[in-house]
């Protein structure tokens, strides 16, 4: 027998070694594409709007992630304008080959349009992490049917991938194995299995967001067609505010609604906020303007007496003021002015001022009294500072000053105790508490590093992040699960609390080496 190949067994190994090549370029080019045939949709009214989105998957097996958008809708009652944001955020599996995700988006009795922006698939495969996103998608609801232009404008996306890996032959190796267990027909069985249990999850969801919708529509029409309702808005309008934004929080016989205004000059801010109760306005009122609230404390009878008391005393007095609790409390701070400098020294005086439902409830005063006790222990500390200069002149002992520094709060442990806590609190059943502390972790965390805000929201983290180029589009969904559980519209459950915990944990380790 030859010990050298033969030109047919030379053939042979190059065409398996082509195969090989080809099957190993094909997966790595592999991705998930979603598309629409159009970017804007039309619906009669008082039919469902279901919206199909193509999916394509070329990874020859089934891929789970997370499916996220963000519905905003615009309802035109008169001369109102209603906009609604809710986030919706499931997890989904994308089957081998082409598919169709279905979207039900409910119904309208009346015009609207209800907008679909950054609709994304998070998923990861071989140890890195990709987003598929669209872009905005239009739902009209329309009355005549001859409106129903639909257009052959559609859109495509294709996978990206999120991050690179840090071991790349680790990955391949598991990619290896993975795709060894797929050929597994058990194996194929339970992922079928799963991928029909994600299903039925989602479509609840979907059943549960559509129904909620439908009641935050009939409580909308119901307030349009309200004359105290009508009447308050015109007021507002009249003082050249325009309608931003409002929300609805049905209830089972109890339901709430806010509607925020503003002028566009100034930003200034106001809103009409009230409560229906079985279908029938129960209260309403509107917030007053900072100046109306001065104006209502400065005509009150106990101010005018309590600063003209302090006028008499210190002849000069400045005012500073503060507003919280969304303009519902005012703090006063009343400062006498040094004649010689005109400059205004330490608050002796402060009112407290309290409304509620645009009525002053309560006024509290606070006022400095006289204690001779200071001048003495100034005097002690006078003559306590002589003896101390004399003793060191007279010391022949060098003393080397010391200096104090403040230790830097460290804020890296500190997000890392409330990512511990939130894990036990999901063991114990805790799960709004858990799922809160998770987003809380990272708001800290990121609010000290780059030096924002204490009270900074997760719409401003991802804001920040996103101008330092930091991809942000886990930390949404964390972010989104986390408020949907605290909010009572996700039911929480361990899939998804380990996938936010993972995020909030690659953000604060992770990200920081």
């Amino acid at each position: 027998m030859s010990s050298n190949l033969s030109l047919k067994q030379y053939n042979w190994i190059i065409l398996l070694f082509s195969v090989i090549l080809i099957s190993n370029t094909a997966d790595v080019h592999a991705e998930i594409t979603l598309s629409t045939n159009q970017t804007d949709y039309y619906y009669p009214l008082n039919q469902d709007a279901i919206l199909r989105i193509n999916s394509s998957n070329t990874y020859k097996e089934d891929v789970p992630g997370q499916l996220g958008y963000e519905v905003s809708t615009t309802i035109n009652q008169g001369n109102a304008i209603f906009t609604s944001i809710n986030s919706q955020s499931t997890s989904h599996v994308v089957p081998n080959g082409d598919s169709q995700i279905e979207l039900n988006l409910g119904t309208a009795s009346s015009p609207q349009t209800t907008t679909l922006t950054q609709l994304t698939f998070n998923y990861e495969h071989d140890g890195s992490d990709f987003t598929t996103t669209l872009g905005e998608i239009r739902i009209h609801f329309v009355e005549d049917p001859s409106q129903q232009q639909n257009q052959d404008q559609g859109q495509e996306s294709t996978s990206e991938e999120n991050q690179q890996s840090e071991d790349k032959q680790q990955q391949e190796d598991q990619s290896h194995d993975d795709k060894t267990v797929q050929h597994d027909p058990s194996t194929r069985m339970q992922n079928s299995q799963q991928s029909q249990n994600m299903n039925s999850v989602h479509k609840q969801i979907q059943d549960d967001i559509n129904k909620a919708n439908e009641e935050k529509q009939q409580i909308i029409d119901q307030l349009s067609q309200n004359e105290e309702f009508a009447r308050q808005h015109r007021e507002m309008l009249d003082k050249g505010y325009e309608l931003k934004s409002g929300d609805v929080t049905p209830g089972d016989e109890r339901s709430d609604f806010k509607l925020d205004y503003s002028k566009p000059d100034n930003n200034e801010t106001q809103s009409i906020q009230g409560t229906m109760v079985n279908s029938s306005l129960e209260s309403i009122s509107n917030t007053l303007t900072q100046q109306e609230l001065l104006d209502k404390i400065e005509s009150d009878g106990r101010y005018v007496n309590f600063t003209d008391s302090l006028m008499r005393e210190h002849q000069n007095l400045s005012r500073s003021v503060n507003f919280y609790d969304n303009d519902t409390k005012v703090d006063m701070n009343l400062s006498k002015i040094d004649p010689i400098t005109n400059q205004s020294q330490k608050p002796n005086a402060g009112v407290h001022v309290e409304f509620e439902n645009r009525t002053l409830k309560t006024m509290e005063f606070t006022k400095d009294k006289p204690n001779y006790l200071w001048y003495l222990i100034a005097l002690i500390i006078i003559m306590v500072a002589i003896t101390f200069i004399l003793f060191r002149i007279g010391s022949q002992k060098t003393n080397h000053k010391t200096v104090i520094s403040k230790k830097p709060f460290d804020f890296y442990n500190e997000a890392s105790r409330i990512l511990k806590l939130s894990k036990k609190e999901f063991e114990n059943g805790q799960f709004k508490d858990a799922y809160g502390h998770v987003s809380e972790s990272v708001r800290l965390y990121y609010s000290h590093k780059y030096q924002l805000k204490s009270e900074s929201t997760n719409t401003s983290i991802l804001n920040n992040l996103k101008d330092r180029n930091i991809k942000v589009n886990d930390l949404k969904t964390c972010f989104s699960i986390s408020s949907m559980v605290e909010f009572a519209k996700y039911k929480p459950n361990r899939k998804d609390y380990e996938q936010i915990y993972m995020i909030a944990q690659k953000h604060i380790k992770g990200l920081t080496k």
